[in-house]
């Protein structure tokens, strides 16, 4: 509008202009994000931070995108979890990152879930906390569960919706930078019948790392 008025058209066109470049910046940033982390070249700011508030954090900025699809959000999260020493900013992008796409794979009316809370780590007596985020969705394929954190990946029932296919991948390497771990569960909208205990369909990211906690 500097050099004078625009009319609705040009308005609009300039609209879809700057909508693809900012896509092409995330693209480029997302790629930029998983190449350093392939060449274990992204350091990790750790200091001391509460679970409480990183999700807290990620849910409060999904919640407006959320409400625009008519899909709820509930948090469990157990009591007095403990001050873990973790990249925070990470941390909190791997969880965006898990309930951005859980809200997106949820039809109005559902509902995403996040939960957290310590555990044993399998085979050991160290403790680990798991954050889970489950959704109301149509849940993953069997043969998809572990390629959906492969680079680009997208699944047939994803081909319609928008994303780069890289954030699960930047998660897993977050999380794993952590000396963690990341995995899917699903029930399938197939399976959901009376052989199936009578569970909802949908799916279920999990990650877990483990508790080294900051005085």
């Amino acid at each position: 509008g500097i050099p004078g008025p625009l009319t609705a058209e040009q308005s609009k066109l300039l609209r879809i202009a700057r909508e693809g470049n900012d896509k092409i910046l995330r693209l480029i940033d997302d790629l930029l994000k998983l190449v350093k982390l392939e060449a274990d070249m992204m350091k990790l700011n750790l200091s001391p931070w509460r679970m409480e508030a990183l999700i807290d954090a990620a849910v409060e900025e999904i919640r407006p995108i959320a409400l625009q699809a008519s899909v709820g959000l509930r948090k469990e999260v157990d009591e007095n979890l403990p001050l873990m020493k973790v990249d925070g900013v990470k941390i909190q992008g791997v969880l965006t990152n898990l309930l951005s796409n859980a809200v997106k794979f949820t039809p109005p009316g559902g509902e995403v879930r996040v939960r957290a809370g310590l555990r044993r780590a399998p085979a050991s007596a160290d403790e680990v906390l798991r954050v889970s985020v489950s959704d109301t969705g149509t849940g993953i394929a069997g043969e998809n569960l572990e390629r959906i954190f492969d680079k680009f990946y997208r699944a047939e029932d994803a081909a319609s919706r928008q994303g780069s296919g890289l954030g699960l991948p930047i998660a897993k390497r977050m999380v794993e930078a952590h000396g963690g771990r990341i995995w899917a569960e699903s029930q399938t909208a197939d399976t959901d019948g009376p052989e199936s205990g009578g569970r909802r369909p949908g799916s279920t990211l999990h990650f877990e790392i483990p508790v080294e906690e900051s005085p």
